[in-house]
Parts: C-alpha cells; sequence; structure tokens
C-alpha cells in the first residue's frame, strides 16, 4: 500500500529496500530477493552506483541465508 503512495522513485526504493530488509529478518528470503530486485531496476533508472551495489549485496546476502552460495 505503501509502495502505490510513494511519490517518487526514491520513495519507492526506500520502501522496497526496507521491505526486503524485513523480509529478510522474517526468513522469507525469495520475498526479500525479489523486493531488491525491484529497488535495482528503479535505482538503475537513477543512475546511483553506490546504492545499486548496496542492493547487491543485500541479494547476495539473502541468496547465502537461503543456502545459494
Amino acid at each position: 500500500k505503501q509502495l502505490a503512495l510513494a511519490k517518487n522513485n526514491s520513495q519507492k526504493i526506500n520502501i522496497l529496500t526496507d521491505l526486503g530488509m524485513i523480509y529478510t529478518n522474517d526468513g522469507k528470503f525469495e520475498k526479500a530477493i525479489e523486493s531488491f530486485k525491484k529497488a535495482v531496476v528503479l535505482v538503475k533508472k537513477q543512475g546511483t552506483p553506490a546504492v545499486e551495489a548496496s542492493l547487491y549485496n543485500e541479494i547476495g546476502n539473502a541468496e547465502a541465508d537461503m543456502g545459494n552460495n
């Protein structure tokens, strides 16, 4: 619901990243990865490589936690 209310891509990225972190903490790694990947798509449009790298790190961490390392 919050994602639909977001006014710009920065807000959407923050919401998707927060969701990913929540899913990770809850052990819902597939959902976390999905949220992080959606955020990556938006980040690529903004051209912020540091944020993109951070998201890929979170994806890797979630995959490792799932046992896909």
